[in-house]
């Protein structure tokens, strides 16, 4: 955490402190269909490394437009790029990669995950394999 919060010149959001810490250090959900980041200590491509998380600094630069200070961004969608921050009441927004306008809101990271994988879950078969490839993953059509 605070190698991460050094880099980036800023603190983390206590509820994205609280799952990086107790839960997990980043998270790949369907082969990426929602990703929420970490702390990626390599960027090798051998096997050893190639499972750690998206990098959650590079998330804090790379931002939509209209973004605020007070917005901390932790994952994406692979579907469309799109966005998930939280916000100072530690809700969890997502938005579209290049506007940050908030699209659908959680009362919480918990809430975010639960409700996106039993609704991500729906969308793939037994095997893991997408139901219709077509069909965004989103949670905003």
């Amino acid at each position: 955490i605070e190698i991460m919060e050094n880099e980036m010149h800023r603190r983390i959001t206590p509820s994205y402190v609280q799952f990086l810490t107790s839960f997990s250090n980043g998270l790949g959900i369907f082969h990426g269909t929602l990703a929420l980041y970490g702390y990626r200590y390599s960027f090798k491509r051998d096997e050893t490394h190639a499972q750690q998380p998206f990098n959650l600094v590079w998330l804090q630069i790379e931002r939509p437009r209209n973004s605020t200070d007070d917005m901390f961004f932790i994952g994406t969608y692979n579907w469309d790029y799109s966005f998930l921050y939280v916000t100072p009441d530690q809700k969890v927004h997502i938005c579209h990669r290049e506007d940050a306008t908030s699209l659908f809101t959680w009362d919480s990271i918990e809430d975010m995950l639960l409700s996106e994988i039993k609704r991500i879950y729906t969308l793939f078969d037994d095997r893991g394999v997408a139901i219709d490839p077509k069909h965004p993953t989103t949670p905003i059509i």
